[in-house]
């Protein structure tokens, strides 16, 4: 075996190469970094890039929500992975990144290493939080910097959790602009298992102590659910937006304490109650209080309640309303009071802003509180369940307990005593499409009155249970007692029915046939108001013989060519004329859309 000295010459040269090549090397990143100064991008002054930087993440942020399937902390995290790239193009860019604390404002909680760097790099930058019970260690971390923290919203499984996490917290926090608790009330009962139970189970109901919060001078926006407050809380002096939802009955305020709690916010722009009420009806000898920058407002109690708030408070037009109501007693619900309240309460002479409502949607809500749902839009888009558009009116109302006396023989239905009482009262003359979807029960005589006049109404949307009943409606041939008055027909400037899922069976009692609405289309055009255009979507029992009857009285018809219902003896699977809902030949056991909530909020 050679001795070691015999390599050592080569071992030197090979050192001395490895050297020279680094020399080399390093020349070479040097003449790169001098040919990259030259490069126009890096003319760009730190603040532009600084402002780049922000515009990508941003974007980042925007993309990863859009496109989300999982939980918003997940998605904080991959939005950060997506534009952290810009920290690793050079080390300018990266220096000018570092050391821009804005940057790094809104940690993704579930990875607590970076979760700490990003608290770092923010220094005393506002801090964006977004916290759950899943991450406690993260969360008591973060809540420590409560001097910095601008947004905290906080989503707890229970009171206990809560408590541990406020525990010690008592720094003041004067950046704090926007707060927002949540305490998941909204759970699955056993038989037997009471709201008190499993308060007590999941440590009480959460009370936010006066000292948990201090010194939030610049405190714009709060949100509690499931939170109790006290109500002489400085939390309320001088808020642009307040939300309160699901308050327990020990919580609830006098009158007096919530007209109180409602005067210290002269500014108040959007206000969101839902169950935030006091019991009873009892009368004010006080002057109603006038909110005057209110825009925003969302309404949600007994309609007792609701009606005796309204008879509280005015406030100018409104750019959105919300309203929800429902009976807490057996008897009748008196619609037409609350709307007449809530009309008064407006000063504006546009009660409302119902003439900037160009589309109306009248649908049922699967929720068991509110079922029946009226819609307005000031946006002729149409409303998309998946990417919905946000309405400008929306009303909820719940089915009475027991039998409603004020129900008259023509009625029978709920849902015919809403809409008279609504539509009598408010007058939506600029609508221009209406659309009254599955689960609606109305009789063609309130269909007539309620929207038989509407002036630019052009369009009419149609679905399922109310089919046959608008048929009637729209159909010119009973002047004296439904469709014609002295002064023309009804639905005047009328144009296109759309069916949407629409059986058209001869046997089953509440689905229109198409001799009926053949007589419509006729009808209408020898009383000068033809439809122009005709749309079926997804309708069972129509044949391609029965498209062509139709498209010799109306210049436009469009059949999107299904023909479904039919039994065939070689399909023996395929539907039968049973009269059952239309749906179900499309979806079969797949979910509709279910509204956790039941209703909305304007923020």
């Amino acid at each position: 075996m050679p001795s070691p000295s015999v390599n050592t010459p080569v071992s030197e040269a090979r050192t001395a190469i490895d050297q020279d090549i680094e020399a080399h090397e390093r020349s070479i990143q040097k003449l790169k970094a001098r040919r990259n100064a030259l490069a126009p991008i890096l003319k760009l002054p730190p603040e532009l890039l600084h402002r780049i930087f922000v515009l990508i993440k941003d974007d980042s942020e925007r993309l990863s929500e859009q496109g989300r399937t999982h939980l918003p902390t997940n998605a904080a995290l991959c939005a950060l992975r997506t534009w952290n790239v810009v920290t690793h193009v050079c080390n300018r860019w990266r220096q000018i990144a570092l050391n821009a604390s804005s940057l790094w404002t809104e940690p993704p909680i579930d990875s607590k290493p970076w979760t700490l760097e990003m608290l770092k790099r923010s220094k005393t930058a506002g801090l964006i939080l977004d916290l759950t019970s899943d991450t406690p260690s993260t969360n008591n971390s973060v809540i420590r910097h409560i001097k910095h923290i601008k947004t905290l919203k906080i989503h707890y499984e229970s009171a206990r959790e809560l408590n541990i996490l406020f525990m010690g917290l008592f720094d003041d926090a004067p950046q704090l602009e926007n707060l927002s608790i949540t305490v998941n009330v909204r759970h699955s009962y056993h038989p037997g298992y009471s709201h008190a139970a499993r308060d007590r189970d999941l440590g009480g109901r959460f009370v936010l102590q006066p000292s948990t919060f201090r010194g939030t001078k610049s405190l714009r926006r709060l949100t509690l659910s499931g939170v109790d407050i006290k109500w002489d809380s400085a939390l309320f002096q001088g808020l642009t937006h307040l939300s309160l939802r699901n308050l327990s009955a020990e919580c609830k305020p006098s009158w007096k304490q919530l007209m109180d709690m409602l005067e210290q916010m002269p500014d108040l722009q959007a206000l969101d109650l839902d169950r935030a009420f006091p019991a009873g009806t009892s009368t004010s000898t006080s002057p109603p209080l006038h909110l005057p920058h209110l825009n925003e407002l969302a309404v949600y109690s007994v309609f007792t309640e609701v009606h005796s708030f309204f008879s509280r408070i005015t406030f100018p037009r409104l750019k959105r309303l919300y309203m929800g109501c429902r009976s807490a007693e057996s008897g009748s619900v008196d619609y037409a009071s609350v709307i007449t309240a809530l009309s008064r309460s407006c000063r504006a002479t546009d009660t409302l802003g119902v003439a900037a409502i160009r589309k109306l949607e009248l649908h049922q809500r699967m929720a068991a509180t509110y079922g029946f749902c009226i819609e307005g839009f000031s946006d002729l888009a149409r409303p998309n369940r998946i990417n919905s558009v946000e309405s400008d009116l929306e009303f909820l109302f719940g089915p009475p307990m027991g039998d409603d006396p004020t129900l008259d023989a023509e009625d029978t239905h709920p849902d015919n005593k809403i809409v008279r009482d609504v539509f009598s009262r408010l007058s939506f003359v600029n609508v221009t499409d209406l659309s009254i979807t599955a689960g609606i029960a109305l009789n063609a005589r309130v269909i007539a009155d309620s929207f038989g006049r509407l002036p630019r109404l052009g369009t009419v949307r149609i679905s399922s249970s109310t089919s046959r009943e608008m048929i009637k409606a729209l159909t010119v041939k009973d002047v004296d007692e439904l469709v014609a008055k002295p002064d023309g027909v009804l639905f005047p400037a009328l144009h296109t029915i759309v069916f949407e899922w629409v059986a058209f069976s001869p046997h089953a009692p509440y689905d229109p046939r198409v001799e009926e609405l053949q007589d419509l289309l006729m009808q209408r055009c020898e009383y000068g108001a033809p439809i122009q255009h005709l749309r079926f979507n997804f309708c069972r029992f129509l044949k391609r013989t029965d498209i062509a009857r139709f498209a010799e009285i109306v210049p436009d018809v469009h059949w999107d060519e299904q023909e479904i219902g039919f039994w065939s003896e070689d399909n023996s699977d395929t539907d039968t004329d049973d009269g059952s809902d239309p749906l179900n030949a499309f979806f079969g056991d797949i979910d509709l859309p279910f509204y956790e909530d039941g209703y909305a909020s304007i923020w």
